[in-house]
């Protein structure tokens, strides 16, 4: 005869069928509710102890390319410190920089970021060279000019967005804890603090140019398709590093400003020379052939 069932042994095997049913229902028949609600957080979690216990180890501190880039708190976001420590930071704008720059290039940067780009510009160029910052953000220039003091590099690091109206005298900039998401567009997705910063209109940056060879480094989350559409803006450059988001200004609802940017460029004389992901190096032709790089 089998043992008569205990009131505990009820207890127990209907608490494990119900959650046996729930497993089923959550992880078979709705995987995206399990995903989300069970196995997604846990995931995050456990990335997020990792990414503070490095962070712990490194004293906040990371090293690549030669620079050293302290990684503050309340200015660099747990988030982006895990991208700067891997290395993988602008990875194909770092790349295209070392490959394409010269020696005594005239640089000028809009959307300078924490300066790791404007640095290894300004090692590339050397003393003949001139490199010019634009960062809409305040906090993030002042950290900028901090990171180019530590590593020892010289560069004018101005504040600033940059505006394809030459009359417009300041512009409404929307600043994310994650410093690489920040646009003149509001995403209503995230929190944005909202900043009334200076516009600076592109040429004035060109003070000083004296037949140098011309760059432009080009990251503004979107406005790309309004500055690199005027021609006053883009013709004094022999080389555009630009990073190309796939939506249009101001909408993200498709690529057509994206489409009409290009086809301007094209007509300007510049050719597409090599792309990696989101960034685009547009040299110019110089008499119906590609100039050398």
């Amino acid at each position: 005869m089998l043992p008569r069932p205990t009131v505990a042994t009820s207890i127990k095997d209907n608490i494990s069928g119900r959650c046996h049913r729930a497993n089923v229902v959550l992880l078979h028949l709705r995987p995206s509710i399990g995903t989300e609600f069970v196995i997604k957080p846990m995931v995050d979690f456990a990335r997020s102890v990792r990414l503070k216990y490095r962070l712990w180890r490194c004293g906040r501190v990371v090293e690549f390319d030669g620079l050293r880039i302290p990684l503050p708190k309340g200015v660099i976001s747990d988030n982006m410190a895990g991208v700067l420590m891997t290395g993988n930071y602008d990875q194909a704008d770092r790349h295209f920089l070392k490959k394409y720059l010269r020696p005594n290039d005239f640089v000028v940067e809009i959307g300078g970021g924490c300066g790791v780009t404007a640095m290894i510009s300004r090692r590339i160029v050397g003393d003949g060279g001139v490199v010019i910052t634009l960062e809409p953000d305040p906090v993030l220039h002042a950290y900028a000019e901090r990171n180019c003091e530590l590593n020892g590099f010289k560069v004018d690091n101005r504040q600033g967005a940059a505006v394809a109206d030459p009359n417009q005298r300041t512009v409404t900039f929307y600043k994310y804890s994650d410093f690489w998401a920040s646009q003149m567009v509001e995403d209503k997705g995230q929190h944005a603090t909202k900043l009334e910063v200076a516009a600076v209109y592109p040429p004035v940056l060109l003070d000083g140019l004296n037949g140098r060879r011309s760059v432009l480094i080009c990251d503004v989350e979107g406005f790309e398709t309004e500055l690199l559409t005027r021609a006053e803006i883009v013709s004094p450059y022999d080389m555009i590093l630009a990073e190309i988001h796939n939506y249009g200004w101001p909408s993200k609802a498709d690529g057509v400003g994206c489409a009409k940017m290009f086809h301007f460029l094209l007509d300007q004389g510049f050719y597409i020379a090599e792309t990696a992901g989101q960034s685009f190096v547009f040299l110019r032709k110089l008499n119906g052939a590609s100039k050398p790089a």
